[in-house]
């Protein structure tokens, strides 16, 4: 995220609003704390080794998925929905800082449909975002799970009391699993939806790489006749995917990409600039992530803690695409720019990086013993960074930028700076 150049805390009202549903309000005693806790940890080798995928017993027959156990549910709910909340702000910020119309405010409400919901943690990402930038919005939550039905339903009034102007339309429905391409091409048909979404659910409903791209290519014909069909209020298309940021989803995610970037009717918007070849593809063992870092609540901090789990930041995956006709491009889009793809790394005699360019990854430096006003500024620079100019020698070295937007920065009501007395 080209933006991002500070911590932030997860917000308040949201943190009162989980705590007002799974806590009545207060912070969670020890015991109903480590109730919790003891069901996270048997979660947790489904969720970060089998990356939610059904599971198959000794005979080949699956398991009942873990999201139709209540206690599952409720233990997912409350830990991993604030966990995983500020993705979506994220990745619609960057969007609305590049002026891309992902989201106009003025084009009256928007159709959201998001596939593999769970417990709603898209729309809490969502409304919360969309109440800083008024926005209304129309949202369908797409679930194989009644039990995570429930939950998402539940939950709701906790949140629109902690945002009570907020323009929040939603409605949760059952979709069968296994047949997602039929149900979806049908469900886009007929609600015609603006964005599709996708939030760490692609690999969960279709683990096989050709089955996945087989029904994403159905969902996105799909889409691309709802856009040539036209609508009153000419919104373009988009389906946005979001991915966890470890090394197997982000490549699978990359692959994708690949496909996706070879259609007509579809355009690669973000985080990669243009419809490059991707860098991260290169080489077998690379991938490409987000980061930001993340003061959570003491109460989600502790029952991580319980649970023999951390988080500090959120780490992701996502992808932006327009379908149909695209949209305009956005006044100063950086379409030839640079995007910094790793952290800064300092040695002895120097600060580098690795980029994200037009030509595929590329390493940049800035030697201690060459540094100048011109590229001094270049050391630091942080992960997501874009550069609209970059002038690199034959070895690397940094001879000139030009930063994308050096004014940009974190909106603090969005993204709250970090307090030192916290009491959610």
């Amino acid at each position: 995220m080209h933006f991002v150049r500070r911590a932030f805390e997860f917000p308040e009202p949201l943190s009162k609003a989980l705590l007002a549903h799974f806590f009545k309000g207060e912070n969670p005693n020890i015991n109903a704390r480590r109730s919790l806790a003891h069901t996270l940890r048997e979660l947790w080798p489904s969720l970060a080794l089998g990356r939610g995928q059904v599971e198959k017993d000794s005979t080949g027959a699956p398991i009942r998925h873990y999201s139709h156990s209540r206690a599952c549910a409720e233990a997912y709910g409350a830990y991993y929905l604030p966990a995983n909340a500020m993705k979506l702000p994220l990745i619609l910020e960057e969007a609305f800082s590049f002026g891309l119309p992902l989201a106009d405010a003025g084009a009256g409400p928007l159709r959201w449909l998001d596939v593999g919901c769970g417990p709603g943690t898209a729309f809490w990402g969502l409304a919360w975002w969309a109440a800083h930038r008024d926005l209304k919005i129309e949202y369908t939550g797409l679930e194989q799970s009644t039990q995570f039905i429930a939950l998402a339903e539940a939950l709701v009034p906790a949140l629109r009391g902690q945002l009570p102007a907020a323009a929040l339309g939603a409605r949760w429905e059952i979709f069968q699993h296994g047949k997602t391409g039929n149900v979806l091409t049908e469900k886009i048909r007929l609600s015609k939806p603006h964005v599709v979404s996708f939030m760490n659910s692609i690999g969960e409903m279709a683990p096989a790489p050709g089955q996945r791209s087989q029904w994403l290519g159905e969902i996105i014909e799909a889409l691309a006749r709802v856009a040539q069909a036209g609508d009153s209020d000419g919104r373009s298309r988009w389906l946005v995917l979001v991915e966890p940021g470890s090394k197997a989803a982000s490549r699978e995610l990359l692959e994708m990409r690949e496909s996706l970037r070879a259609r007509d009717d579809v355009r690669v918007w973000l985080p990669c600039l243009s419809a490059r070849p991707c860098g991260a593809l290169a080489k077998p063992d690379d991938w490409c992530h987000e980061a930001a870092e993340i003061q959570f609540p003491d109460w989600l901090v502790a029952l991580g803690a319980d649970a023999e789990l951390r988080k500090e930041a959120v780490l992701f995956s996502y992808l932006i695409v327009s379908v149909g006709a695209p949209p305009m491009t956005p006044a100063g889009w950086p379409g030839d720019g640079s995007r910094v793809v790793s952290q800064m790394m300092k040695e002895k005699g120097l600060t580098h990086c690795l980029l994200c360019t037009g030509k595929g990854k590329q390493k940049a430096r800035v030697l201690n013993s060459r540094q100048t006003p011109d590229n001094g500024r270049f050391s630091e620079a942080v992960r997501g960074q874009v550069f609209s100019q970059l002038q690199l020698s034959e070895k690397g070295d940094v001879t000139g930028f030009a930063d994308y937007d050096a004014a940009t920065g974190l909106d603090a009501t969005v993204f709250p700076p970090l307090r030192s007395n916290r009491r959610s």
